[in-house]
């Protein structure tokens, strides 16, 4: 719900666990916590990402079918943003997949990456 707020580990994990309490100390954010309630069927899960500075540039999305890259989205937060997610303001622009200023990025993600991907996350043998 792009803010921050600051909590100690405590009241995260508390937060994350069972929701909104007293030990949970007060939260801003929209969402109710209790984020692994139901365990792992119910789509209990928690990612840790580090939080990137430079989110504020915007993060770029390559869209491929297999290895084929179809389309490229700038998605940059808003104003004083520091989230691209859809639904908060963030601004999406739309690049076919030639666009000349992500050449460099483009041709190494195509050309070395995109092929240890699967293999990384355990899914070689799919398309």
């Amino acid at each position: 719900d792009n803010h921050a707020e600051e909590h100690t580990v405590a009241e995260f994990v508390e937060f994350c666990v069972n929701g909104r309490n007293d030990k949970s100390g007060e939260w801003t954010s929209k969402g109710v916590g209790k984020y692994l309630e139901g365990g792992k069927d119910a789509g209990g899960q928690i990612v840790d990402q580090r939080f990137c500075p430079r989110i504020v540039e915007g993060e770029l999305r390559y869209n491929c079918v297999v290895d084929a890259l179809v389309g490229i989205i700038h998605k940059k937060p808003k104003e004083g943003g520091i989230s691209a997610v859809g639904g908060t303001g963030s601004i999406y622009t739309y690049y076919g997949p030639d666009e000349e200023k992500f050449k460099n990025l483009t041709t190494n993600f195509l050309e070395k990456d995109l092929a240890l991907i699967m293999p990384a996350l355990g899914l070689a043998a799919e398309p």
